[in-house]
Parts: C-alpha cells; sequence; structure tokens
C-alpha cells in the first residue's frame, strides 16, 4: 500500500493497532484492528444513552408521524399493502419489524417507542468502535458520549419513527467496511455487503454514506498491489446494492405524500439548528468539527486525511443530496439525515481531544505567570 505525504507517494507498511493515548496510525485509514479490551468502552456510551432515551419516554403524547406509524403496523395485510403500494414503501422493513414487535411486546407508547431508543443506544456504541479504529480509544469513548448527549439522539430515541433505525443502520454498515478493510475474507465481505443492503432497506436516503466509504475503499486500496482487495470490497458493496438500487425510482413517484417540505432560503438557514434540534449545540459542535478536521487533515502529528476526507463526505454529502435532489424527492427534512450525526460527533471529539492535548501543556505555565502578575 501507498501513501502520498507532500506529493510524494511512499511505502507503508502494515498498521499496528492505536494505542490508548494516541490518534490511529497517521496518514492513511486505519487497517488493523485496535486492542479487543477498547471494545468493551463501547457499552459505556450505549449505557449512557439508552439511559437518557428511556428517561420519560412513555410520558409524551404521541404525534402525527407517531400515529401514522401505528396505522401502518396494525393495518390487515391486504390494507399494508396497499399503503406500499401507494405511499410508504420506503419504510417497509421498519413497519414489517414494528409489525413483529407488537405482536410480541405491545403497542403503548413507551413500548413502541423501545426500538429507537434501544437504536440509538447500539449506534453510540458503534460510534465508539468507529471511532477508536479511525482516531485512537480516547477520542472513541468521546465520540461515543458526546453523540448520547446530541439532543436529536434523545428526541429521535424516543419515536415510534424510523429515524434511529436509519442512524444505525449507516453507523453498522460503516463499522462492516472497516472490518473488510482490515481484511478482506468473504465472510467480512458478504457482512458489510447485507450492511449496505439492510441501510438502503431502511432508508435509501442512508446510503449517501457510501459516499464516504468510497473515499475510505479509494485511500485504504490504493496502489497495485492492492488491485485484488479494491475489487472484493467493490463487490461487497455491489452485493448489497443490488438489493435496493430499485427504491429511489419507486420514492420518486411517492414524493407527494411529503410535498409540502420546502427548501427555500429559511429553510436552508435553519437545517443545522433543526437537525441537532438545538441552534447552541449546532454551533459548538460545528466548531469542534471543523478544529478536528482541520487537525487530521494539517496537524503534523496527527494528520490522517483519508480519515478527514471520510469524515467531512459522511457529514456533508447526505445533507447536500436531499438538498439537490429536493426537486424529485422532496426530502429536504433535518430529520432525514440523522445518519450524519455519528460523523459530527467523531469530528467534534476529535476536535475537542486534539485541542485540549495542545492546550492543556500552556495552562500550567500561563496560570503561574497569572498569579505571579496578581
Amino acid at each position: 500500500m501507498t501513501a502520498t505525504t507532500n506529493g510524494t507517494a511512499t511505502a507503508l507498511p502494515s498498521a499496528p493497532a492505536p494505542d490508548a493515548t494516541t490518534p490511529a496510525t497517521r496518514g492513511r485509514p486505519p487497517t488493523a484492528a485496535p486492542r479487543p479490551w477498547a471494545a468493551l468502552l463501547a457499552l459505556v456510551p450505549a449505557a449512557a444513552a439508552l439511559a437518557i432515551c428511556l428517561r420519560g419516554l412513555g410520558e409524551r403524547e404521541m404525534w402525527n408521524n407517531e400515529y401514522a406509524t401505528w396505522h401502518a403496523i396494525t393495518l390487515s395485510l391486504g390494507d399494508f399493502e396497499e399503503l406500499l403500494r401507494r405511499t410508504d414503501l420506503v419504510h417497509v422493513v421498519y413497519y414489517m419489524v414494528m409489525r413483529v414487535w407488537i405482536d410480541l411486546v405491545g403497542d403503548t407508547p413507551f413500548q413502541l417507542r423501545i426500538p429507537s431508543a434501544v437504536a440509538m443506544a447500539a449506534c453510540a456504541g458503534l460510534v465508539t468502535l468507529i471511532a477508536r479504529r479511525l482516531v485512537g480509544v480516547p477520542i472513541g469513548l468521546a465520540a461515543g458520549l458526546l453523540f448520547a448527549v446530541i439532543p436529536a439522539v434523545s428526541r429521535y430515541g424516543q419515536e415510534t419513527r424510523s429515524y434511529a433505525a436509519v442512524t444505525v443502520a449507516g453507523a453498522f454498515a460503516t463499522l462492516m467496511l472497516l472490518r473488510a478493510l482490515e481484511r478482506p475474507a468473504v465472510p467480512r465481505l458478504v457482512a458489510y455487503g447485507v450492511s449496505v443492503a439492510l441501510m438502503g432497506l431502511v432508508h435509501f436516503v442512508s446510503l449517501t454514506v457510501l459516499a464516504a466509504h468510497f473515499v475510505l475503499w479509494l485511500c485504504a486500496t490504493r496502489g497495485e498491489d492492492d488491485v485484488e482487495r479494491r475489487w472484493r470490497l467493490a463487490f461487497g458493496c455491489g452485493f448489497g446494492l443490488l438489493g435496493v438500487i430499485w427504491l429511489p425510482a419507486i420514492a420518486s413517484h411517492q414524493s407527494a405524500s411529503i410535498s409540502w417540505i420546502k427548501a427555500d432560503k429559511a429553510a436552508i438557514l435553519a437545517f443545522p439548528a433543526d437537525m441537532f434540534l438545538s441552534a447552541p449545540f449546532a454551533l459548538v459542535l460545528g466548531v469542534l468539527s471543523v478544529l478536528g478536521a482541520a487537525y487530521l487533515w494539517f496537524a503534523p502529528s496527527v494528520r490522517n486525511r483519508p480519515v478527514a476526507g471520510m469524515l467531512l463526505a459522511w457529514a456533508v454529502v447526505p445533507p447536500v443530496f436531499v438538498l439537490v435532489t429536493f426537486p424529485v424527492l422532496h426530502m429536504f427534512l433535518p430529520r432525514y439525515v440523522l445518519v450524519v450525526l455519528p460523523a459530527w460527533a467523531i469530528l467534534a471529539a476529535t476536535g475537542a481531544y486534539l485541542s485540549g492535548r495542545l492546550i492543556w501543556p500552556h495552562l500550567g505555565p500561563a496560570t503561574a505567570v497569572l498569579t505571579v502578575a496578581g
């Protein structure tokens, strides 16, 4: 494998596992799994997210969209088929899972919302696992915890809609890609292909995450000696896409039900705050994310441009996609692209952690100077 540094191609040795104090291998996507014990840290953000989402889970009254889910999953099979044919085919997998769920558990507001709470908790754990591979164990833990406290996570983790399922599906597919990059054996390639198909079936907009996958795949398989691995990974992704490639075409014919969505100037300006459900939180997270991307792109001690490019594509491409395709799909709505939240959490955690490491050594001398001056 090769990497480009300052315009010069250099050979790269096999990546060592990142330790608990430094970001992952510099200058390229990681290709070796971190220490197994570090995976247990994912339980901490997962538990935190679950606790946050379960708090008051059944207290809020269901609203129109949740009643739409309840209506769909309680229809007879004949009426359910007709509903899918007319308007809601993009939600077919979520509805089918929820039909089984209510048969097993029940359909009170609390019971209906449990799957979303569990999905967001699982996603917090996945964010930790992804980030520890990309930028190291400490940032992985911070990213998972940061994801857990994003207002949109607790809000949509308490809603009977597919938004949480879409978010966790995108994160799961990304983790499967990282595992396939580590060792492109057939089982891992099949797992990645299945995860891509699942991601698209939960909601096809989540397939925009594949832009980030492409960036990482291209960087990780660069070089003539990686041709076989490159095609293996491409086959795995293509295998998954075959199962869902028809969804966007059908969805474009069912967009009348969401024709009320606007993409005017006001909607565009409000999009970031609406996506995180907090303007101050969006601002802080945005600043930290810019810092994180800048560190990964420019800072010599932590530079890893493939990871920066991958995370930026994950964070930005889905919102741009729903804006550009608005005339056809009418899907420019913040809650349709919650699949980007893991990327923002990882970038922001990277920015916060590395800023702390840069600033902290200077705080002691600065404090001493201020004390003497005082």
